[in-house]
């Protein structure tokens, strides 16, 4: 019973909002259904998860060396995991139809795992999905953002000065 269980695991998560294990077994069972609304707020709430595990500080009388150690050996016991959700949210997001939905879809993705091996290849597949649904605004709004976290990326400085220059807008920056 999927209603059952999507409901038990969010009063667990409602009580123990980092339980990673109780989010990946959602994860994992939305996926099984092909619920990708589950599926992208159970991937999100570990991209949380995982945020704010890696900032959190040394417990007190804790060496911070040996924090960050076993903050690393715990990541890397769960990478396996990590990479199935990141996978698993870009592929949905890749295969969906509509380009704005998967547009939509991939900048969530990308909010929730902003250093995945995939956020590059991402965010291209975001800016030609806005393309395609002839969102030209949603597509400099999103490069613009992304330019923002990262004003070296090379691709969505690509993608705007492309953009700016065939519209004969904002030639100095193109």
């Amino acid at each position: 019973n999927n209603a059952k269980a999507f409901e038990y695991g969010d009063k667990a998560l409602e009580l123990d909002p980092d339980n990673f294990n109780i989010a990946y077994a959602l994860v994992t069972g939305a996926a099984e259904k092909n619920d990708t609304a589950h599926v992208f707020t159970y991937g999100e709430d570990i991209g949380k998860m995982l945020e704010r595990y890696r900032a959190e500080p040394a417990p007190e009388g804790t060496d911070e060396a040996n924090w960050e150690q076993r903050k690393r050996m715990t990541l890397d016991n769960a990478k396996d995991r990590i990479a199935y959700v990141e996978q698993l949210l870009y592929t949905i997001g890749y295969q969906t139809k509509d380009p704005a939905s998967r547009a939509a879809l991939l900048e969530r993705y990308l909010a929730a795992f902003p250093d995945s091996p995939f956020a590059s290849e991402a965010e291209v597949v975001v800016t030609d999905s806005y393309d395609q649904a002839h969102s030209p605004d949603k597509k400099v709004g999103f490069a613009e953002k992304r330019l923002a976290h990262d004003p070296n990326d090379f691709r969505m400085l690509v993608v705007l000065a492309d953009h700016w220059a065939s519209q004969r807008q904002e030639l100095d920056k193109a």
